[in-house]
This record gives structure tokens, sequence and C-alpha cells, in this order.
């Protein structure tokens, strides 16, 4: 997911990353509607699951995506990009 800006915004977007238990995912911010891992800026990086104690990872980089989408959509929208246990329970992440 990606979200568009308007003169002089940022653009977001999310990448799954392997790591060493799993997934995880980098959310990077492009002032062009350009995807260039090599020269954006890395905004969020996270290797674990947040939300949850410990250092667990995504099982999936499907997993990774959604959370990481979630969060773009937080942040575009103003809100914090915090997840709570319940988000991540109703998008299949965890069981509660």
């Amino acid at each position: 997911m990606s979200r568009k800006s308007h003169n002089g915004e940022k653009f977001m977007y999310a990448v799954p990353v392997r790591t060493e238990l799993g997934w995880g995912y980098k959310i990077y911010l492009s002032t062009e509607d350009v995807k260039d891992t090599s020269s954006d800026r890395i905004y969020i990086k996270q290797d674990y699951i947040p939300g949850i104690p410990g250092k667990q990872a995504f099982k999936s980089e499907d997993d990774a995506l959604q959370v990481a989408n979630l969060v773009i959509l937080k942040i575009s929208t103003g809100q914090q990009p915090m997840i709570a246990l319940r988000e991540l329970d109703s998008l299949g992440i965890i069981k509660k």
C-alpha cells in the first residue's frame, strides 16, 4: 500500500524483509511516487510483531505486509501507528 501525496507531501510504502526468525517490514518515505529503496528514507523498521512481548517475527511476508499497511493507514489518517492485540487478532496474525 502506498499513500499518494500532493504538493510536497511524502509518499509511504511498505516492503517485507526476511529476518533471522521469519519476516518483518520496512516503511519508506519518498518524495516521489516512485519506489526506490536504495535512496528513500526508512521511516519504520520492524523486525518483530509489534504490540506483543518478546521477539516474535511474522510467519509470512503477507502477514508482515498486512500490519505494515495498517500502520501506513493509521499514519496517513493522523492516528498513532501503534498496533493493538485485537488488531493482530482480527488480521489473523495472532490468536487471542
